[in-house]
């Protein structure tokens, strides 16, 4: 029975969506560029490669209710993970939040530091999270996956688990306690940081923290107290909560205004997450120290001066932490808050035509194997492709790994991210830009 515009009403009454499935996600992230539906072993995977500004739209500020609640949805699409035999939702990630200022919904003026909120150290680390799946890698039943479920990063947690129970001097049971809690309906989620897997802040050892507990049917959040009384119990390591009250440089906070100015100033970590209780809603706050270490990693420009530097930010995939630090030089007839609109519109241009060019490097080389052409006569097809001569020379290098029998969103992700990775280098200079437009069309600029 189809639903009417008074159920999705009613949906929409709760702050996360409610029930996820399978066919829901589908519709949630028909059209939205970047976004994958994956197979991983036995699972279903709902996630994103790459992002634009306008992936995610203020759920709250559309007026049909469908359409919000699908909204909604996309924003849990983010590492969902579904049992691919029964679609039962096996894992839910956090939901997607973002950096106090980002956006206009998440103005720090509009974000009161009303009712029981806490403020957690923000890991730059890894998210995992365990699931109950029976495959080679189990320990228990349990499987501990990244974002994408089942990966190479996901093995080596279980062997991490491992190692860490077999040391019976620490007594923490990650499997027991992700055993009893998944059973019970929840997801536990984890940040793992090690020297081996650095991103930009550099720890100097391996450690995996519980940083949040969440309902796998409601997307409800445990408050702060049940989460500690939960990881206690197993011994499980924490997030670190930071004490407002009892660390000066809180002293003068009184909204999120000031709470904002006080973090950015924090040393040596990424930054904060302010959760509040009684909505399990969210936000970033990152240090400026951090900013400026993941603008040099990412090689991301800080002042925009000409067009290689509008590409650079965007394929670095840094623009959220950085917009509103970045000092642009605009023309006599530009303000700064135009060129902003004009990035965020190219943002969603630039990814949409990386997009489509990878779906049709992929589709040609479908037809090239069904057709059974080999790779020594596969040039031949060059012109037909419709491709241009940068994007069709990219095709080699997916040509053994592509298969007739293949689907498209198969290798969706691969070749979108190597497109990217070939885009981002092409940023060095105009004359490498001029090379790496040249596999999106010469049309596409900013």
């Amino acid at each position: 029975m189809e639903e009417t515009e008074i159920d999705y009403i009613i949906k929409n009454k709760s702050i996360f969506p409610v029930g996820l499935t399978v066919q829901e996600c589908r519709e949630a992230i028909k059209g939205a560029t970047g976004f994958r539906e994956s197979i991983r072993g036995d699972t279903i995977v709902f996630n994103y490669d790459s992002i634009s500004d306008e992936s995610f739209p203020d759920p709250a500020s559309e007026l049909d209710p469908k359409k919000s609640y699908y909204l909604k949805i996309r924003r849990e699409c983010r590492g969902l993970i579904f049992c691919k035999k029964t679609e039962k939702l096996l894992v839910r990630k956090l939901h997607k939040f973002f950096n106090i200022n980002e956006y206009r919904e998440c103005k720090a003026d509009l974000v009161k530091l009303d009712g029981e909120y806490i403020l957690m150290d923000k890991i730059d680390g890894s998210l995992i999270s365990p699931m109950l799946i029976d495959n080679e890698g189990s320990v228990m039943g349990i499987y501990w996956g990244s974002k994408q479920g089942i990966s190479d990063l996901g093995t080596m947690l279980n062997d991490f688990i491992v190692r860490v129970e077999s040391n019976q001097s620490n007594q923490i049971k990650y499997n027991e306690f992700s055993k009893k809690w998944l059973e019970n309906g929840y997801s536990p989620l984890f940040e793992f940081s090690s020297p081996k897997q650095p991103i930009i802040i550099h720890y100097k050892e391996e450690v995996l923290r519980l940083i949040a507990m969440r309902n796998i049917h409601t997307g409800e959040y445990l408050r702060w107290v049940d989460l500690k009384k939960a990881a206690d119990e197993f011994n499980i390591p924490m997030v670190d909560l930071i004490d407002m009250k009892k660390d000066s440089k809180f002293e003068s906070v009184k909204k999120t205004e000031d709470l904002v100015e006080v973090v950015k100033g924090l040393k040596y970590i990424e930054g904060c997450v302010l959760k509040f209780e009684d909505t399990g809603l969210m936000y970033k706050i990152k240090t400026s120290q951090y900013i400026d270490l993941s603008r040099l990693h990412l090689r991301s420009p800080k002042d925009i001066k000409c067009e290689k530097d509008v590409w650079s930010l965007l394929l670095s995939g840094h623009y959220d932490d950085v917009k509103d630090t970045i000092s642009f030089i605009c023309g006599d007839n530009e303000e700064p808050n135009e060129k902003i609109k004009r990035i965020k519109t190219f943002s969603k241009e630039l990814f949409d035509r990386i997009d489509k060019v990878s779906i049709e490097m992929i589709e040609h080389i479908l037809k090239a194997k069904k057709n059974n052409i080999p790779k020594k006569q596969y040039h031949t097809t060059e012109e037909s492709s419709g491709l241009t001569k940068k994007a069709f020379s990219l095709t080699y290098n997916f040509f053994e790994a592509i298969q007739a029998e293949d689907s498209v969103q198969k290798h969706i992700s691969l070749v979108s991210k190597s497109v990217i990775k070939r885009l981002k280098d092409s940023t060095t200079n105009n004359a490498k830009l001029e090379e790496g437009r040249l596999i999106l069309g010469k049309d596409i600029k900013f």
